[in-house]
């Protein structure tokens, strides 16, 4: 006995269906969402990465800052710092030798202690000819700095008349929470890993941003200041106001 039931779409003719094109204008207007979509994507994936780079030097400094008062508290409250070789590191990166062990690292200097590593530090400017010159790669990767990016508030060191703590009782300092301690070596210059620029005549650049500590502990991402109408980079002399850092413990 045959079903009287039939599917309701046998009786669809195929041919009947017509099916509507996308027309050009159409096509273009789906591929510019896209590549619009694309870009936006793209663009929070990098500010994310930035951001996650400036938080993991950040966060270096802060750990290498927590060492560094250690150091002092068993050390008469105070970092003197080592005597330098030859063709040691630079007074502003002496430090890293009696700090490093409170930080958990041991054995000779190496590339390989990422804490002192910050992951922006890619290239540096140094005073060279006229405007200086640049230098890849970065100060992390140099054996002349110990292989650090960060350096010491160390200015007054061997009886300069430069603002500095080395040697400096910390509970001395008279504004802990203004007076640096561990910073980007960068900032000396001063010249910036997280927002760089090419000088144009001269390897200082006013008002570069740099993350920086103090005597206190705290952290800041802070622009530095430097006068470029004298021959002093920015770790020679104390900022006016309204800067809120400074190198001297007075």
């Amino acid at each position: 006995m045959g079903s009287k039931c039939a599917f309701p779409f046998q009786r669809f003719n195929i041919l009947t269906y017509q099916r509507a094109a996308f027309t050009l204008i159409e096509l273009m207007f789906v591929i510019a969402v896209i590549a619009i979509l694309v870009a936006l994507l793209l663009g929070v994936s990098t500010h994310a990465k930035v951001k996650a780079v400036g938080v993991t030097c950040l966060n270096n400094l802060h750990q290498i800052n927590v060492a560094t008062r250690m150091y002092a508290e068993d050390h008469n409250d105070a970092v003197v710092l080592p005597k330098k070789g030859v063709h040691g590191p630079t007074d502003y990166q002496l430090y890293k030798e009696y700090v490093k062990s409170y930080a958990g690292y041991k054995g000779l200097p190496s590339a390989l202690e990422k804490l002192f590593a910050c992951p922006s530090d890619t290239f540096y400017w140094s005073r060279g000819n006229g405007a200086g010159s640049y230098h890849s790669p970065g100060l992390c990767a140099q054996r002349f700095t110990d292989f650090t990016s960060y350096a010491f508030n160390a200015g007054n060191r061997n009886g300069t008349n430069y603002p500095g703590i080395a040697g400096v009782r910390l509970t001395g300092v008279r504004h802990p929470a203004k007076t640096l301690l561990i910073f980007e070596a960068a900032a000396m210059a001063p010249f910036s890993w997280h927002k760089p620029q090419k000088p144009p005549n001269d390897y200082r650049l006013p008002n570069s941003m740099n993350m920086v500590t103090y005597v206190d502990g705290h952290a800041s991402y802070t622009r530095m200041y430097v006068d470029t109408n004298t021959v002093a980079e920015a770790w020679q002399i104390n900022p006016p106001a309204p800067y809120d850092y400074q190198w001297s413990a007075d």
